[in-house]
């Protein structure tokens, strides 16, 4: 399975203004400090609003449990050691990539172009209707997409 970011994403992020409106999270996010005090405040409303009503309320709670919990941090340095990835090489292994066409982070111009940087059998599986948060949408998509990827039986 695939997720952004890849060289893909960081074209985007120069050349698609959609990708730049997207990923303006991104200036808040890498602000140690300032972005666990601005997600936390609240309530947590800042971290809870990040979710765009488009998973479970229970789901909810429990990501912003963990997160309160000292998870925070550590998430979101993934943001902040994100690097120019423009000379990384190709990917060499089977790809799915699954994305969501209402992904809020990710717009179409990265999601499409991902495919350019596997140079292995590649698989694009776009889910009309799902957000960024496939995973708590539709679990049940995105692990037959896994089973069919690694071949196994019910995928």
């Amino acid at each position: 399975m695939s997720s952004t970011p890849n060289p893909a994403f960081g074209r985007a992020l120069v050349s698609d203004p959609e990708q730049r409106e997207r990923s303006a999270y991104l200036k808040v996010f890498r602000r140690p400090g300032a972005a666990e005090e601005q997600l936390l405040a609240d309530g947590e409303a800042g971290l809870r609003a990040v979710y765009a009503g488009r998973v479970p309320p229970e789901a909810v709670e429990r990501d912003v449990a963990l997160m309160r919990d000292g998870a925070l941090g550590p998430a979101l340095g993934w943001y902040r050691a994100m690097t120019d990835m423009s000379d990384l090489p190709p990917v060499r292994v089977p790809t799915t990539f699954v994305w969501g066409e209402d992904d809020q982070a990710t717009a179409a111009a990265a999601a499409h172009g991902c495919g350019e940087h596997v140079d292995a059998d590649y698989r694009f599986v776009a889910l009309e209707g799902v957000s960024h948060w496939s995973l708590d949408e539709v679990p049940e998509v995105v692990a037959a997409e896994v089973r069919r990827r690694v071949g196994t039986p019910g995928g």
